[in-house]
């Protein structure tokens, strides 16, 4: 190869490197970073259906308490009781207590067993006790058991929606309250003092009744 012939030189010049500013900004050195949002996860209470029921009966006897407006007393009427018997009696029971339906059941109502002039009225709350259905079935489980399923006995479940207020208008409907067990339990303690009605606290208070010549006075039983 002749000496003017052109020459291929390899230049070993360093690859370029890129370089990146990593310095921030003007703007960015002086922004407030965001604030990062926690995230709070909800919590769920457990639901106390006797603190709920407890609640509302607070509110209900705070609302007895309250100072009434001035106005012209209206005459208080009988509760509605859908029975024709002479002499009804209202027993209120904790209808899942084994307790409470064997005084109820066993004791009391086997006084009224075949005779159509009383009527044995129960009282229902469906904020305080167990449903009407399983209530249902625990009356009619005792009543097979300590009276017999065929015996006659008039019986009524009053679940009207009522408050402490309505209590008073209750007692005059009825002839008297059979005492229970739980009625020394404070709601329906201070329901049965509302209703103001005689309360009997033993059967044999209910058989001197049955031997006796009754009348109904004004809701209220002359013996």
């Amino acid at each position: 190869m002749g000496e003017d012939a052109p020459r291929i030189i390899l230049t070993m010049d360093k690859a370029p490197v890129l370089t990146v500013d990593m310095t921030p900004s003007m703007d960015s050195q002086y922004k407030k970073p965001e604030p990062i949002q926690a995230i709070v996860e909800p919590t769920i209470e457990p639901v106390d259906p006797w603190s709920a029921a407890t609640a509302r009966w607070d509110e209900d006897v705070a609302k007895t308490q309250a100072p009434a407006p001035v106005s012209e007393p209206q005459p208080l009427e009988p509760w509605p009781i859908e029975s024709d018997a002479p002499v009804k009696v209202m027993a209120w029971p904790v209808y899942d207590s084994a307790e409470d339906l064997e005084v109820l059941i066993g004791g009391y109502a086997k006084m009224f067993v075949g005779n159509n002039d009383y009527c044995l009225a129960l009282r229902h709350d469906e904020t305080v006790d167990i449903p009407m259905e399983a209530a249902m079935a625990a009356i009619s489980a005792a009543f097979e058991r300590f009276i017999g399923a065929d015996a006659n006995l008039n019986i009524l479940i009053v679940n009207d929606d009522m408050t402490i207020e309505d209590a008073p208008s209750l007692g005059l409907a009825i002839n008297g309250v059979l005492a229970l067990p739980s009625s020394e339990n404070r709601i329906r303690a201070e329901f049965i003092q509302a209703m103001s009605c005689e309360v009997w606290g033993q059967p044999t208070h209910v058989a001197k009744v049955k031997e006796s010549q009754t009348t109904a006075m004004g809701g209220r039983l002359a013996v």
